[in-house]
């Protein structure tokens, strides 16, 4: 596996200070609360979807010699996706564009809908997480990600979002806490039955 000069552009990183070290340390952190999640120490023979990817879980991945069993990463961003394709060689590893339309990442991007089709290999991943996601996102376009990703999800996938404060919504039926960003709990609360009608997904939720 390579990670070209083990550094990623200040363009392509999506934290606040562009701080390469604070973005590894940041991709570690979520890394082991993805592992937790699943009951886990790692990441090991674990098949991993990561909506909103960006460059620096696959960073902190490379960059460690983390185990993982696969992990594949869609991004709105094309030059985020064109990195990562040049900067790993790796199996384990694979990442797609998806020309969604997003304010901040994709403003020419087409408008996301609930049928819309993600061009992955697998459609059985163990975990899905969307890290920061919901909040970029506008009200419709959080049910219509919901929607998409279950179709990914086999009957014991584990969705892994981390909370945004300390006061989350729990499922009424499970008592398991629906994991939200701020200002996006209504949309959520509303998107997650219809899911669950679809397809029984444990754990918490995008």
């Amino acid at each position: 596996m390579t990670w070209q000069g083990w550094w990623c552009p200040g363009k392509l990183q999506r934290s606040l200070r562009h701080d390469e070290e604070e973005a590894e340390r940041s991709a570690r952190a979520l890394l082991a609360v993805m592992a937790r999640q699943l009951g886990r120490n790692d990441l090991d023979c674990v098949h991993v979807l990561d909506i909103g990817c960006g460059v620096k879980i696959t960073q902190a991945l490379v960059n460690d010699g983390l185990p993982i069993g696969s992990y594949t990463g869609v991004d709105v961003s094309a030059s985020v996706i064109d990195f990562l394709r040049s900067s790993v060689d790796d199996p384990r590893f694979a990442c797609h564009h998806v020309d969604f339309h997003n304010a901040l990442y994709n403003p020419t991007g087409v408008k996301m809908g609930p049928d819309a089709v993600l061009p992955v290999e697998r459609a059985d991943f163990d975990l899905i997480c969307g890290f920061s996601l919901v909040t970029h996102l506008a009200p419709d376009d959080t049910k219509s990600i919901l929607e998409i990703s279950a179709r990914y999800a086999h009957d014991r996938t584990r969705w892994c979002s981390p909370p945004s404060s300390t006061s989350t919504p729990r499922r009424p039926r499970t008592g398991r806490p629906v994991l939200a960003g701020v200002g996006r709990r209504r949309q959520l609360g509303a998107a997650i039955p219809g899911l669950r009608r679809r397809r029984r997904i444990t754990g918490g939720a995008l």
